[in-house]
């Protein structure tokens, strides 16, 4: 069981039917990695407060970007991602509550430097607002 929003959405991604599979990573990818393979990162994560202190309710920015060799199969990865969270909630996510999964926004990227012998990757990255419930206390 997840404890944090991030370990829901590797979860819960590494177990949907996209054609990642298992190739769900927070933050970067790993340097051998196999490809279509995906991202999580956090964007933003404004702390919400009462007179009580902070709130267990959060409404955070995280960007997934899927990655391919090629353009076709980076925004097949893209698309089948998006139809598995967006518009996701409420509901519980690999022991997280989850009131909402929204798209916010999405852009293609170019993962390659001119003059070095690499692969290139393709990218395309997408931006979805997440509204949960935190019960992880620790920082």
């Amino acid at each position: 069981m997840a404890t944090t929003i991030e370990e829901a959405l590797i979860g819960f991604l590494t177990a949907a039917n996209t054609s990642a599979a298992s190739n769900v990573f927070p933050v970067e990818l790993p340097e051998k990695g196999t490809y279509p393979a995906a991202t999580i990162q956090l964007v933003s994560d404004p702390e919400e407060y009462d007179q009580d202190g902070p709130l267990l309710f959060h409404e955070s920015r995280y960007q997934i970007t899927a990655f391919a060799r090629t353009y076709s199969q980076a925004k097949l990865l893209n698309r089948q991602i998006k139809n598995e969270i967006d518009g996701f909630g409420p509901d519980w996510m690999e022991g997280v509550f989850v009131d909402a999964i929204q798209r916010l926004d999405s852009g293609d990227i170019l993962d390659a430097e001119p003059g070095l012998e690499q692969e290139t990757l393709y990218g395309v990255r997408t931006d979805y607002r997440i509204s949960y419930q935190d019960t992880n206390t620790e920082s």
